[in-house]
């Protein structure tokens, strides 16, 4: 990308000079038509629409679709003069010529999370889950480096973003959002309005390599296919220094489990169904991975048997959105897994939340 094309993109939003094409790696013009803008590949021509301040960079779900119709209507007979490129939104062109397994999987997740933000975003307000997810998140922030929240911070299946809103509130400058769903990266944007959100793969991610200072992902990970291979994976695009701070469920001996309340949504026949692929990562097996390329910082292990069934029969009370019975509940569960989850790996925990820093 020569130097006027970067300033260009750069005035629209600083954070655009970022991205590349994710499925080739090419540089990215920043296009506007009469009533619609893209990012296009220098290199084929793909084109990557801007729909309501979003970057769309993956296949869209059917709840998209006309979306994308619009926004073709709005290109229609004011195509660039640049090579052949694909102007069909609906098909998977971040996945082309991969296998249908991968193809299944994301059509699965992206329909499931479609639906759930598009209902979120139909309340004025969002609810917040409460601190019994954000306090754990905070304990691990509290030992990162200072002023952590200034540099260019990229938010990894950004969803409504509370956590991250509830410690620093809008004091992020150079925020990322990136999701699958696309109404999940409209709902983060009402939250931090001046950031950049893409509707793009965490397997994949749109970044120049080591253009990302730290990286956030909560309840991320264990969506994806590979799961502690994608940790690896991201930490590409993370600069020398930079850290990835997650909390992910807990690979354990099988037992029965509570499935978290969170990850349900109503689908459009009415049934409350869990994501399609909530599981677990393998600790062990991210460090043996992450090798000499990391160091974890931070981590922090709960969820005890004894918090799951309470959080069950507490989710949708008050309780779980106050600070002070949440702090409770949490020195109960450190308490039980002090003593009685030492016993057996089974009545352990059953999260994990981490800071990771690339060497």
């Amino acid at each position: 990308m020569n130097q006027s094309q970067d300033d260009f993109i750069t005035q629209r939003h600083p954070l655009l000079s970022l991205l590349v094409c994710p499925c080739t790696g090419a540089d990215l013009v920043y296009h506007e038509f009469d009533r619609a803008s893209a990012l296009i590949s220098a290199l084929d021509g793909r084109l990557y629409p801007i729909i309501d301040g979003v970057v769309v960079m993956a296949p869209v779900a059917q709840q998209v679709q006309k979306l994308c119709k619009d926004f073709l209507d709005g290109i229609n007979g004011h195509l660039p003069s640049m090579k052949e490129y694909d102007a069909d939104l609906t098909k998977a062109t971040l996945f082309r010529g991969s296998e249908n397994k991968i193809d299944q999987w994301h059509a699965g997740e992206m329909e499931f999370w479609e639906e759930k933000f598009r209902r979120l975003g139909e309340s004025e307000k969002p609810q917040n889950p409460g601190w019994n997810r954000t306090l754990p998140r905070q304990e691990i922030i509290k030992r990162l480096p200072e002023g952590i929240q200034n540099s260019v911070l990229l938010e990894i299946g950004c969803g409504a973003s509370h956590t991250l809103y509830d410690t620093w509130q809008d004091c992020i400058p150079n925020y990322i959002g990136l999701d699958l769903s696309f109404y999940a990266c409209l709902l983060t944007k009402r939250t931090f309005p001046h950031g950049l959100f893409i509707q793009a793969s965490a397997e994949n991610p749109p970044f120049k390599r080591e253009s990302i200072d730290n990286i956030f992902a909560y309840g991320a990970f264990h969506h994806l296919p590979d799961h502690e291979g994608n940790i690896l994976h991201i930490l590409k695009f993370l600069r020398p220094g930079g850290h990835v701070v997650g909390a992910d469920p807990l690979l354990k001996e099988k037992v029965p489990r509570l499935r978290l309340r969170d990850c349900k949504a109503v689908c459009n026949d009415g049934v409350t169904r869990n994501s399609p692929h909530n599981e677990w990562i393998d600790w062990q097996n991210l460090l043996d991975l992450l090798g000499m390329d990391a160091d974890v910082v931070a981590e922090l292990r709960e969820y005890s048997p004894l918090r799951s069934i309470m959080v069950e029969f507490l989710y949708d009370g008050l309780g779980l959105r106050n600070k002070s019975f949440v702090r409770l509940l949490m020195l109960l569960d450190r308490v039980w897994l002090d003593s009685i989850g030492k016993c057996h790996g089974a009545l352990g925990p059953a999260a994990i939340h981490y800071a990771i820093r690339k060497r």
